[in-house]
């Protein structure tokens, strides 16, 4: 996972996302295990728009995102909590951008005192891949 700069974790990211859940939404799609954070502003086939709403102790259920990045809308805290590996903390101001490589099974939690907001951009289609090298390079 590549970050850009110290913000979700997700935009968004991100995210980021969070507490005490049951296995049955592990992994799955942030909209629709956290209804109440997410509100899609647009979708088509290629990319999904959302803003991301996060009351101050509040998080998101586990869930994982494809390529995305966030745009933070206000200054907050928020914590990331990979499955099955450690948290990672990220503060982030209004105005910070990150990109996120497609993200694991996690939660986000909003560790800070205020509502966090962010607009979370993903990417529907894989990033190309890198053609093969040819030659001996000689």
């Amino acid at each position: 996972m590549k970050h850009s700069s110290m913000f979700l974790g997700a935009a968004a990211a991100c995210a980021m996302l969070l507490g005490v859940v049951g296995l049955s939404s592990y992994g799955q799609d942030v909209a629709k295990v956290s209804p109440k954070s997410i509100r899609v502003l647009l979708e088509n086939d290629r990319v999904r728009v959302s803003e991301v709403i996060i009351a101050p102790g509040d998080s998101l259920l586990p869930h994982s995102h494809p390529d995305n990045f966030g745009y933070a809308l206000v200054a907050g805290k928020v914590r990331v909590n990979y499955i099955g590996k450690e948290s990672v903390d990220f503060e982030m101001k209004a105005g910070d951008v990150v990109w996120s490589d497609a993200e694991p099974p996690h939660t986000t939690v909003n560790i800070g005192t205020k509502e966090i907001r962010w607009i979370e951009v993903e990417m529907k289609e894989p990033a190309p891949k890198k053609p093969a090298p040819t030659g001996s390079g000689k």
